[in-house]
């Protein structure tokens, strides 16, 4: 097990299920503990990875304070609190909450084949889900046109039927290698 400690802000480590309450599985009593110094759990988690999922937690903690702002702010004008001179804000708000949702998804669209891999790996280790949606997605969309032997290349799976069941197979299910 890796000894390496990573630094993040206060808000970003309490996102992940796994990082949640990390000393004794268990919330404290305000439920919501106080992790500026989180010890990497999984000497997997390369550097670089870490890293990638540090910079999504922060900016999905700014999407989410973004967005919980527009609803606040939805319910003061419902409560006729707001003035109409507050539309401007709203726009702005909009393009904020537009922007943070595609840095979000820019942050992991470049990522080559193995950089995925071990995000994806991560992501499941630590229980992202919102990092898990956008990976899996991007993932389905790089197999969705591949064959069969070519997904099991992508993802090493070593083909263990013999030659004659997987004609049979390939027989019985001709409607699914069209």
């Amino acid at each position: 097990m890796s000894n390496t400690i990573t630094v993040t802000e206060q808000a970003t480590p309490i996102q992940t299920l796994t990082l949640k309450y990390p000393a004794n599985d268990s919330p404290t009593d305000d439920a919501s503990p106080s992790l500026d110094v989180v010890p990497d759990p999984n000497s997997n988690i390369e550097p670089e990875t870490q890293t990638l999922v540090n910079e999504f937690l922060r900016k999905q903690a700014l999407l989410k304070a973004a967005k919980e702002a527009k609803e606040a702010k939805a319910a003061a004008k419902e409560a006729k609190e707001a003035k109409a001179s507050d539309e401007v804000n709203d726009e702005v708000n909009d393009n904020e909450i537009k922007s943070l949702e595609n840095d979000l998804k820019s942050l992991v669209e470049g990522l080559d084949d193995p950089a995925l891999k071990k995000l994806l790996n991560a992501a499941y280790y630590l229980k992202i889900t919102e990092l898990m949606d956008i990976l899996c997605d991007m993932v389905a969309q790089k197999i969705k046109d591949m064959t069969v032997e070519e997904v099991r290349e992508y993802f090493g799976i070593e083909n263990d039927f013999t030659p004659e069941e997987e004609a049979e197979i390939r027989k019985e299910n001709a409607w699914a290698y069209e």
